[in-house]
């Protein structure tokens, strides 16, 4: 069990070296680095003092706020930093780091389960630990953090459920894994909305699973997969619907946050306006990134192209949300929406590609909201490092999906490969991302999942090309 947990990682001399540099490299930047409150920050901070100082009747009642879950973080920071009478920054940085080291030793976790070979998974492990995306994650006051480790506990606890369902008779482990996946997912959905549509998405192989053993006559698979689909969705649904219920009853709005609305509908209304084949291509420069379209483009014209350009029709955005009653807006923004994309279809379609093709380009130094050692500042922003990290990582990561969508399709008669689950939380969280515009740090949660597609692509190459040489 020690093993399996990856705990025995610390007996390990090179093991003990990767954490040693990461821990050294973190201490040395939480003094020395520097949060910045601006944009969504502001809010963030101040639902985490509305909370602290009024609690969370108060937090609901002047809302809906974004999602609780990061809220809840930045309040416990400011609780003990009154406590110990410190900047509640420097608590807030140690707890970031602490989810970050718990996304490594689970990584670990995952990894060994695929098979991956000991190197690869401490190459892996350290850049995930050094990353300049992922850094930035933890030393800002942005929510993206707050599910890192969850995201990577979901798909370990997928694979397991999905194995057990086959082959255990006993319902113990399935139902305390059961409670530990709807729970998992509840919170990933109280840390990022997004997640509430990705829980539905890894419902549906079980739920197509089930239908198979009802045809075959397989009753024990079938009573173990319906005992799991209902209960993980009680769970999950339990969690959700009580912030949901919570924000109806003092604020009028059953949302878990607020904005998703405004981006969905905004992101219709710039996807539905009339093109011209240079915001075509601006769109495409775009894909790997906003400077990478302004070698080729004007700034206002990449501005447009990026997520800030659907911030042009907020006044008509806002307005139509305001004439509509609180508890009709979800309803009336989705017939909205659809009408949109029934008037312009194709434009649609293309823009929804262009988003999800950016989301494998996660890697970035510039995106900001944290205040760096002027020997780091300029590193990343040297040319090389700024737009060579970027563009390696992205292209690495759509190799590396490519080759595992390939390898589970040329191994989907054999056995079933836990690798599926990450595929499908990388897939199901671009598609859901694929219908609004998108900022490099929205892909940052399922990070770790690129990071063991690429690991999983090195790994059976490298295996293929030392076997062919033999």
């Amino acid at each position: 069990m020690v093993k399996d947990l990856g705990i025995n990682i610390f007996r390990k001399k090179t093991w003990l070296l990767i954490f040693a540099f990461c821990f050294t490299y973190w201490a040395y930047l939480i003094p020395h680095t520097r949060m910045i409150i601006a944009n969504d920050a502001i809010d963030f901070e101040s639902s985490g003092r509305l909370i602290y100082q009024s609690g969370w009747l108060e937090f609901f009642r002047t809302g809906p706020h974004r999602e609780p879950l990061y809220s809840a973080l930045v309040a416990l920071s400011m609780a003990w930093a009154n406590f110990l009478s410190i900047d509640y920054q420097l608590i807030l940085k140690i707890f970031q780091l602490m989810l970050l080291f718990s996304t490594q030793i689970l990584l670990i976790v995952l990894l060994r389960k695929l098979s991956v070979r000991d190197g690869v998974i401490k190459a892996a492990v350290f850049y995930f630990g050094i990353s300049p995306a992922v850094i930035n994650a933890a030393f800002s006051v942005y929510y993206e953090i707050m599910v890192f480790p969850f995201v990577v506990a979901a798909v370990l606890i997928a694979g397991s459920l999905w194995s057990d369902i086959h082959l255990k008779r006993n319902y113990g482990p399935i139902l305390w894994k059961t409670i530990l996946f709807g729970v998992c997912f509840g919170l990933l959905a109280l840390g990022r909305g997004v997640f509430q549509a990705v829980f539905y998405f890894f419902i549906l192989p079980f739920c197509i699973f089930a239908l198979w053993a009802l045809f075959s006559r397989r009753g024990f698979i079938l009573r173990r997969a319906l005992i799991f689909i209902f209960a993980a969705v009680i769970i999950f649904y339990s969690s959700v619907s009580y912030v949901k219920t919570m924000n109806l009853r003092y604020n009028g709005e059953r949302v878990l946050s607020k904005n998703h609305l405004f981006i969905f509908l905004a992101s219709a209304y710039k996807r539905s306006q009339p093109i011209s084949p240079r915001i075509i291509a601006s769109n495409i420069a775009s894909i790997p990134g906003t400077g990478v379209c302004r070698l080729f483009f004007s700034q206002q014209e990449c501005e447009y192209a990026d997520w800030y350009g659907m911030l042009r029709f907020s006044p008509e955005v806002s307005q139509k949300l305001g004439a509509i009653p609180k508890d009709r807006q979800e309803s009336e923004v989705i017939r909205l929406v659809a009408g949109k994309v029934i008037d312009h279809p194709f434009q649609y379609i293309f823009f929804s590609i262009v988003e999800a093709l950016k989301m494998p380009f996660w890697e970035s130094t510039q995106n900001g909201y944290v205040n760096y050692p002027e020997f780091l500042t300029k590193f990343y922003n040297h040319p090389f490092v700024r737009f060579g990290s970027r563009l390696f990582a992205g292209l690495m990561t759509i190799a590396a999906f490519i080759f595992v969508t390939f390898d589970l399709w040329r191994m989907r008669r054999q056995h079933f490969n836990p690798l599926f689950f990450v595929w499908l939380m990388i897939a199901a969280y671009i598609f859901c991302y694929s219908s609004c515009c998108v900022l490099t740090r929205y892909t940052l949660p399922i990070a770790s999942m690129y990071i063991v597609c690429i690991s999983v692509a090195i790994d059976a190459t490298t295996r293929r090309k030392n076997f062919d040489e033999q």
